[in-house]
């Protein structure tokens, strides 16, 4: 009895001590992620004001700064943190609880869609265990990016002059490591637009760079949603608008379904869209209750150079075209694929130039691949607080063009299996306690469907004098 007595009250002389030293780790761990992230806008600070031809200085600075080990760990380890608890449903975009019950696996003709995006992934194995271990580690992350990066960054005329002078044998061998492989750049990217562009490019099918792999996504993606989750001032160069179509780049890129298949791929890639997806519904809500105020995203700036969408500057006809290669994509390769659904949709968006939507809308109806679209519920899950706006424009569809097509959609019956999206609805947005909710499961049409139907109505109200 002694002994047992001894050991307790020691274990209560200790128990301080241990939350003691737990207490010093977190404050370590928060002290090495505010080094990182000062590093890493250290680095975007830098490189954002350097001229062309200065490639190989970018190139050392991301190396050193951004790409370096000890900044790299802390704001991985953020990420997978973050990416496990959004695919649990614990995210910005948390999906209705459950109610305990498990989810059936759903097919792309009954496709069952929640508000979030990474939790509707459909994860196997240890993936499914431990999603975070999904992010790759720094030295991986490190080896992925440097050498497509520098190829982007430094220009054939630097590389040239660099070889012809032998500045220095540390230079030599890092251009010797970035001259071999796949690799192939056309020009330097500099000056450098907003990090997030350049950041994506290993994303986007407009890099000068060929031979970007799901390995270089995956790290791509990793790295700029442990940013994101930072509350990183450097992310906000790019609008929530441009950097979601950014990410769109994956499901089009010149490697196909080998990138957005991956696991390692599509997970960043869906914490992502829920993180830009909820930013834009705030925009949205924001401009339901002050028009005045417009519907700009959490961004300074538009898209920049090296982001994969439709960010402003780029013309129509770009914009056009990158809409209508994702959406081809959609309907010819992705069998209904829940989150490159939510990409496809986001082409349908009110913001988007007309052209780009209306040349989504066709690639659509002609890869028979609407009703594959998720439901409007699922894109926008708060109407009470005007987040529809994102595809529902107040007073009906203003552009001619898009309205012809949305009455010949009814007309012919283009829509008719877009009745058939299951939507998982439950009473909250977010997990809650799950035994104290229940779920159901209702029709509602897909979102294409929802935008012809609001079209018509104000169609007709207008005409009838009652708009």
């Amino acid at each position: 009895r002694k002994a047992r007595g001894a050991t307790a009250a020691g274990a209560e002389v200790e128990a301080p001590g241990v939350a003691r030293d737990a207490e010093a780790d977190d404050e370590e761990a928060a002290a090495r992620l505010d080094a990182a992230i000062a590093a890493v806008e250290a680095t975007a600070a830098l490189t954002s004001v350097l001229p062309p031809g200065a490639g190989s200085t970018a190139r050392d600075a991301i190396s050193a700064g951004l790409l370096a080990r000890r900044t790299l760990a802390p704001i991985l380890r953020l990420a997978a943190s973050a990416l496990a608890a959004s695919v649990a449903g614990k995210g910005p975009r948390s999906r209705p609880s459950c109610g305990g019950k498990e989810q059936t696996k759903s097919t792309p003709d009954t496709k069952t869609f929640t508000a979030s995006a990474a939790y509707d992934l459909e994860l196997e194995g240890a993936a499914a265990a431990d999603p975070g271990s999904l992010v790759p580690s720094a030295a991986v992350v490190r080896a992925a990016l440097l050498g497509g990066l520098s190829v982007e960054l430094v220009s054939q005329e630097e590389r040239r002059s660099k070889a012809s002078t032998s500045a220095s044998s540390a230079a030599a061998a890092a251009g010797a490591a970035v001259g071999v492989g796949p690799l192939i750049g056309v020009g330097s990217l500099l000056p450098l637009p907003p990090l997030p562009a350049w950041l994506l490019a290993a994303c986007s099918p407009k890099s000068s760079v060929v031979g970007w792999d799901a390995l270089g996504a995956a790290a791509s993606l990793s790295l700029l949603l442990g940013l994101e989750v930072s509350a990183s001032q450097v992310t906000r160069g790019m609008s929530a608008e441009a950097k979601i179509a950014a990410v769109s780049g994956i499901f089009y890129t010149s490697l196909g379904q080998d990138v957005w298949r991956n696991p390692a791929v599509a997970a960043p890639a869906a914490a992502l869209t829920d993180i830009y997806w909820g930013r834009l519904s705030e925009s949205a809500t924001a401009a339901a209750a002050n028009p005045s105020s417009g519907t700009h995203a959490y961004g300074d700036g538009g898209g920049g150079k090296g982001g994969a969408g439709a960010g402003a500057g780029e013309d129509a006809t770009s914009a056009g075209a990158a809409a209508e290669a994702l959406c081809e994509a959609f309907a010819n390769d992705s069998f209904g694929d829940s989150l490159f659904a939510r990409h496809a949709a986001l082409q349908l968006r009110t913001t988007a130039p007309p052209r780009a939507k209306a040349a989504a809308w066709l690639a659509l109806r002609d890869g028979v691949a609407l009703h594959l679209l998720p439901p409007l519920p699922a894109l926008a899950p708060r109407p009470d607080r005007g987040d529809t706006l994102l595809f529902l424009p107040p007073g009906g569809e203003s552009d001619p063009e898009m309205l012809d097509l949305f009455i010949h959609a009814l007309e012919t019956g283009a829509l008719d299996k877009c009745l058939g999206t299951k939507l998982l609805l439950g009473e909250d947005v977010s997990v809650g306690d799950d035994d104290d909710a229940a779920d159901t499961a209702a029709g509602a049409p897909a979102l294409p469907a929802s935008m012809a139907l609001h079209a018509a109505t104000h169609m007709v109200l207008c005409h009838t004098g009652d708009a």
